[in-house]
């Protein structure tokens, strides 16, 4: 009988950021500029050309990367084997296509990851991770529509293509897009364009993984997948069915809506649109999930590795009716602060067993799939002697371990 792996990261991008933007030392001429310079001879905090003197120059090389070799040492002092951190896609596509490639920015990646490896830790990379400001895309893209425009799922496939030829000969982990079900944070202007995004995000994660599969597999022997954002949800009042189910209808918007389609159907769930038809028949929304062509299900379907699971609390969820063609709006969900519950400054709740119930729903859902925690924590504030965060880690990994045991899954 196959049993599931759950790998446990030894450290992601949330805990240390240290080398998702590539440093301007990248970029330093030091190395490549012969002259000699001296600085402050006047007073004015001015460097100074020296006339006559020219040294030899020699191309740039990792070890002058001086403070990713610091980071990298503190990493295998902490004894981690594995390393989660983003490219930065703007950095290196700053036009969004293949007409201006930074080749410095992909020397200081190959950097970190090859120095990475003399250190024993693999690294784990993901191609788009997603921020608020400018949804993390080349301004080109982000002014042609971002991810309204299905052009945007094309030119991430280029990006993904010179990613895997630059790097994958170092890489066997990658993420091609992290949390795009988070998207609906910032596709708020009504749940038409929330959901437009995500389905071309989603095409355009499947176009990276069958670009892989079909190039760059059979030699570098990688895998892939997409990171979800998974938090578990349970009833407010245990009692109640209605709390019941809304917390599967949390799950099946919030899991299910990029779930479904990669690992089982290549469709949005049926449960999700049955509820989204069933609140326009009240008039309660006008709201429409985009549909699958043939073709795109054929596309989405089984574009996955492996479950990628971001996961950081349990929310505490009740049904409640609420008018409006949202993302939010359409769920019917009310979400409920258990004061029972540790808590984080930002009050999100400190509930283990939660770990352990998303990582058998996901098994009961998608079957024998194997899962990588690729980011969990807390925002602990404390600079040092961070109680809660060694708590909240303890007794996280704890439950995962419990899956090992109490079955069905196998920890690596």
């Amino acid at each position: 009988m196959y049993m599931p792996r759950v790998h446990l990261l030894g450290c992601a991008l949330h805990e240390c950021a240290c080398f998702s933007q590539p440093e301007s030392v990248a970029s330093s001429p030091q190395y490549s500029d012969p002259h000699l310079y001296v600085w402050n001879v006047t007073g004015n905090r001015l460097l100074h050309r020296v006339e006559g003197v020219r040294l030899k120059t020699r191309p740039a090389q990792c070890t002058d990367l001086v403070g990713v070799k610091r980071q990298l040492e503190m990493l295998a002092k902490m004894k981690v084997t594995h390393y989660r951190f983003a490219l930065d896609w703007p950095s290196i596509l700053p036009t969004g296509n293949l007409s201006m490639v930074n080749r410095q920015a992909l020397r200081y990646y190959r950097c970190v990851v090859s120095e990475g490896l003399k250190l024993n830790i693999s690294s784990m990379v993901t191609l788009y991770y997603p921020t608020h400001a400018h949804l993390g895309l080349p301004e080109p893209l982000l002014h042609s529509g971002g991810w309204l425009n299905r052009s945007t799922a094309k030119a991430f496939q280029d990006y993904a293509d010179l990613c895997f030829r630059e790097l994958g000969d170092l890489v066997k982990l990658w993420i091609t897009i992290n949390e795009p079900n988070r998207l609906s944070d910032i596709y708020e202007r009504s749940s038409n364009d929330t959901y437009w995004a995500a389905h071309h995000l989603l095409i355009a994660h499947a176009l990276a993984w069958h670009l892989y599969d079909r190039q760059y597999r059979p030699a570098q022997r990688g895998a892939l997948s997409l990171s979800l954002h998974s938090d578990w949800a349970e009833p407010a009042n245990p009692y109640a069915d209605s709390h019941w189910k809304a917390a599967e209808r949390f799950l099946q918007f919030e899991i299910a809506w990029f779930a479904e389609p990669v690992f089982k159907s290549g469709d949005y769930p049926l449960a999700m649109r049955e509820y989204i038809a069933f609140k326009n028949r009240q008039g309660l929304s006008s709201s429409t999930l985009p549909q699958f062509t043939e073709e795109e299900r054929r596309l989405v379907k089984g574009t996955a590795d492996f479950y990628a699971l971001n996961h950081f609390t349990t929310r505490f969820v009740m049904h409640e009716r609420q008018n409006g063609s949202s993302y939010g709006t359409d769920r019917d969900i009310q979400f409920l602060q258990d004061i029972t519950c540790l808590s984080s400054p930002t009050r999100l709740a400190v509930v283990p067993w939660g770990e352990r119930k998303v990582l058998r729903w996901i098994r009961r859902n998608y079957g024998d799939v194997d899962v990588y925690i690729t980011a969990s924590g807390i925002d602990d504030q404390s600079l040092e002697n961070d109680e809660l965060r060694k708590y909240y880690l303890e007794k996280y990994i704890q439950e995962a371990l419990k899956g090992e045991v109490r079955g069905p899954f196998r920890i690596q």
